[in-house]
This record gives structure tokens, C-alpha cells and sequence, in this order.
């Protein structure tokens, strides 16, 4: 019966050592699976003509709720994965990737988010 703030933390620390990608302050994936969220984004824009998803489309894809589709989303916009405009995404590189040692979304070999600090 753990309580709910010490397991967050718990959460947190886990996150920092890079065994889970917080994408919200309550929400954490394990780096494989986010991985995976990724792919099924920049699959999608790869198969649209304009490079474009609506948030809808990403949900069906990935099968998570709509709530946490957001979450997800949000995320990747704000790790500059993905950029939101007139209610489309469009993938702004399409190497991101998690390192699973540190827990963080990359392009290629360069950092360039710590997720632990948007969460």
C-alpha cells in the first residue's frame, strides 16, 4: 500500500536513472515502448502527403486513450520531435530516439531533451 506522492517519486528516480521516459508529471513509459509511440509518428507523417497527422490518427494507431495521446504529443512537441500547427503535427526530424541509459530523447548522438524536466 504505497502512497501515492512516494510513489511518484519513486517514479522520478527511476526515470533520472533511465529506466522510464516521464511525459507527464503522472505518466511514464519504459524506453522501449516509447520508442515504439515514436515510431508510430514518424510512421504516420511518413505516410501522409503533407508530412501531417491529426492527434485522432495517432490514438487509433497507438491504441492508448485520447487523454494520454495528448500527453504523448505534447511531449514530443516539446522535446522538438514533433511541431502543432492548425491541428496537425508534423515531425520535425526523423531520427528521434530514446536512449535508454539516460532515459532522454535524442537525434542521432546529440541530447536534446532531459524528459525528467518537462514532467
Amino acid at each position: 500500500n504505497m502512497v501515492l506522492p512516494l510513489l511518484l517519486e519513486f517514479l522520478k528516480r527511476v526515470s533520472a536513472l533511465g529506466h522510464l521516459v516521464p511525459v507527464a508529471k503522472n505518466r511514464f513509459f519504459l524506453p522501449t515502448t516509447f520508442a515504439t509511440l515514436v515510431q508510430i509518428a514518424q510512421t504516420i507523417a511518413a505516410e501522409s502527403a503533407d508530412g501531417m497527422f491529426e492527434a485522432a490518427l495517432y490514438r487509433d494507431r497507438s491504441g492508448i486513450g485520447r487523454n494520454l495521446t495528448i500527453q504523448v504529443l505534447e511531449f514530443l512537441d516539446r522535446t522538438g520531435e514533433t511541431r502543432l500547427a492548425n491541428d496537425k503535427r508534423s515531425m520535425l526530424t526523423g531520427d528521434c530516439m530514446v536512449d535508454r541509459r539516460k532515459g532522454i530523447v535524442s537525434r542521432g548522438n546529440a541530447r536534446t531533451s532531459n524528459p525528467a524536466r518537462h514532467a
